[in-house]
């Protein structure tokens, strides 16, 4: 009984002390769901795949600069996608410029650890994050993996998620890498469990071999044509073979005991570009005395040999100068196209300039194109002649020679120029520096955002600005001449860039390079179903540009035009693309001529010598400094105006007495003669 008696009192203790600790127990619970702030959430992550970006095409859910898928996996969009090696699909061929975004991407209104599933063969990697429209991480660069499927996981930093949908934006600062998945993890252990090293996989790049004939006949006949296909010759009398093949098919040839006296992965483009070595061995095309120039891409023998043949063709309105020497030697070239050719004529100065970066091969054909169309034209067109008799339009179509030589004959890379970075005594694929970065305005004003320190990085800025022949050259003839307008030609984003393209640096009010820009871009056809041309500031802010140096130098209208493809077939889109760039370069001429449009003399008002006076215009404010003045030796000076009124122009120079002018400009080219009076 007394056992009987206890339990019951046990039970019943046991109760009230269960509904005493309720309360207690579920307190933080119920606090939750009142104040969630008080109690830390679970950790949560999510994960993107790079190839599951939006629906929506170009220019909405992504952006693309080559057509159609080159991985030819999972979607038939132009977006490049392969199968990934890690399992699933990875996003490849990335190129600068490009990007992908994700929206609906739910969150619960935290800061997360941003990590990025990446892979580059040879090349430094860089992208940035955009969160809701805001750069949420900055540049972040990763270095080479080995190989495009040797995965790494890089930290993109720390980013501030909205509660509910979120749009994700991943915008490439860099050619040539690829991207697996980006992770976003509340937990830091959990983002630093993402960081698995690279997988190492077995290689199999494109390789050069060289062998002799017969062994080449043998080893044809174990791996295929298709496997091993001859390019060239080589050697005494030419009896050893060149030939493109594989890393695996060499191995397989080592296992059938035969052996190539040499094979390498550095393939020089002259052996990637079909038919470019029989064109290398004949003459110059002619057709009926007609210069080819539509014949294929060029390299840096066969531009020189065009522009000479240009200047025997075309005598009387042609004129050849060497305008500079490179690192290796080469010489600069520059066709000065106008009536008198001969003769430095008091004409407003135009420039078409290309292949900064020697690579880019369709940059060249532009100008190939204009200094063909101007001269054939000439006898045939009114417009064509009105345009030569009036300025002196100077053309470069190969501003890295180096580059270009390199490209084709040497490594397969040209983007940068020909001097020996690492002091070796050899060209090799890092050497040089990116001359479109090399420039004095604002030179390495960015850091390392856009230009680079690092020698081996294809955005090498050099050790100082324009420490290059090649710069130099060009800034040279631009002191000569004083361009009222440029193009500098670049591949393949398919836009019109206005300067200035650094960010936070203020254009002029109004900007007449904006109003121009605008109409070159509307004028232009990039035959690009998916793409028209577009006047942008820029594709991504960067220093040491040409552009922006002559823009600020000397008030030029200058304009970096990037071509719609990269190198793209060249009988299938060559002709039509440069075609469709005539009217845009085309507005430039008319534009000068049409006005409304300012020019004159700034002369001494007792000896009548020419005058370099400051020039301002009352109308036209600028903001970062500029000081524009007339030519020294003529005393010219251009200015292609807003809108038709009235217009001060303001004459400084030391010594002498300041003049105002008001002048009534109209839809005209209006000149004035500005007499200075001695103090």
């Amino acid at each position: 009984m007394i056992i009987c008696d206890h339990r019951p009192k046990i039970f019943q203790s046991t109760i009230v002390v269960i509904f005493i600790l309720l309360p207690i127990l579920f307190f933080p619970i119920s606090c939750s769901l009142i104040r969630p702030s008080l109690v830390r959430p679970p950790d949560r992550s999510l994960r993107i795949q790079a190839e599951d970006y939006d629906v929506g095409g170009e220019g909405v859910a992504y952006h693309d600069t080559t057509p159609g898928n080159s991985g030819k996996e999972y979607l038939k969009d132009d977006v490049d996608i392969e199968l990934c090696q890690e399992g699933g699909y990875n996003v490849g061929w990335i190129k600068r410029g490009e990007w992908l975004r994700f929206s609906n991407i739910h969150a619960h209104g935290r800061d997360y650890y941003v990590s990025v599933r990446v892979a580059s063969e040879n090349r430094e990697g860089a992208f940035r994050i955009e969160v809701n429209g805001v750069d949420a991480t900055g540049m972040v660069t990763f270095p080479a993996t080995g190989g495009f499927q040797d995965w790494t996981t890089v930290d993109a930093g720390v980013v501030t998620l909205t509660s509910g949908s979120n749009t994700i934006r991943l915008i490439s600062e860099a050619d040539s890498w690829n991207i697996n998945w980006i992770a976003f993890n509340t937990s830091k252990k959990a983002a630093r469990a993402l960081h698995k090293p690279p997988e190492k996989r077995k290689q199999n790049p494109r390789m050069l071999v060289t062998l002799p004939e017969s062994a080449f006949q043998q080893a044809q006949a174990i791996l295929g044509e298709e496997n091993l296909k001859k390019v060239d010759t080589a050697g005494p009398e030419g009896k050893l073979v060149r030939a493109l093949t594989r890393k695996v098919h060499v191995d397989e040839l080592k296992e059938n005991a035969i052996s190539c006296d040499e094979a390498t992965t550095t393939v020089p483009y002259k052996y990637r570009l079909d038919g470019f070595l029989d064109r290398m061995r004949k003459p110059l095309p002619m057709d009926n005395g007609r210069i080819i120039v539509n014949d294929g891409y060029h390299d840096n023998f066969m531009v020189e040999d065009l522009l000479k043949a240009f200047a025997e063709r075309y005598p009387t309105i042609t004129s050849l100068h060497k305008i500079g020497e490179t690192w290796q030697g080469r010489d600069i070239w520059a066709l000065k196209i106008s009536d008198n050719a001969d003769i430095e004529e008091d004409e407003p100065a135009y420039l078409f300039v290309a292949a900064h970066h020697g690579s880019e091969l369709l940059s060249t054909e532009f100008v190939l194109d204009t200094i063909e169309y101007l001269t054939v034209s000439y006898d045939k067109d009114e417009k064509v002649r009105t345009w030569v008799d009036s300025y002196e339009i100077w053309c470069v179509p190969l501003a890295n020679p180096d580059g270009c030589f390199r490209f084709f004959h040497v490594t397969g890379s040209g983007r940068k120029n020909g001097r020996d970075t690492n002091h070796n005594g050899k060209i090799d694929i890092t050497d040089g520096i990116d001359l479109n970065r090399n420039y004095p305005y604002r030179w390495h004003t960015l850091g390392e955002r856009s230009s680079k320190s690092n020698p081996k990085h294809y955005w090498y800025r050099g050790p100082e600005p324009a420490s290059e022949p090649e710069t130099r050259a060009m800034m040279r003839l631009a002191e000569e001449q004083r361009f009222i307008m440029l193009i500098s030609y670049h591949t393949s984003a398919t836009k019109i860039l206005v300067p200035y393209t650094i960010d936070g640096v203020r254009n002029p009010e109004p900007s007449v390079a904006w109003m121009i820009g605008e109409k070159i871009a509307a004028l232009s056809d990039s035959y690009r179903e998916d793409r028209k041309y577009k006047a942008v500031r820029n594709l991504y802010s960067v220093d040491g540009t040409d552009q922006d140096w002559h823009y600020w130098k000397y008030g030029t209208l200058a304009y970096i035009w990037e071509g719609p493809r990269h190198n793209p077939p060249f009988e299938r889109d060559r002709d039509k693309m440069a075609e469709g760039a005539r009217p845009g370069w085309g507005y430039m001429l008319d534009r000068h001529a049409e006005g409304p449009t300012l020019s004159g003399n700034v002369i001494d008002a007792e000896s009548g010598t020419p005058l370099e006076a400051i020039i301002t215009l009352d109308e036209i404010k600028t903001f970062e400094g500029e000081i524009h003045t007339s030519h020294p030796a003529t005393g010219r000076f251009d200015h292609i105006l807003p809108a038709e009124g009235t217009y001060h122009i303001n004459f400084r120079k030391k010594g002498y007495l300041p003049r105002s002018v008001e002048v009534e400009v109209g839809r005209e080219w209006k000149t004035i003669t500005v007499y200075l009076v001695p103090e």
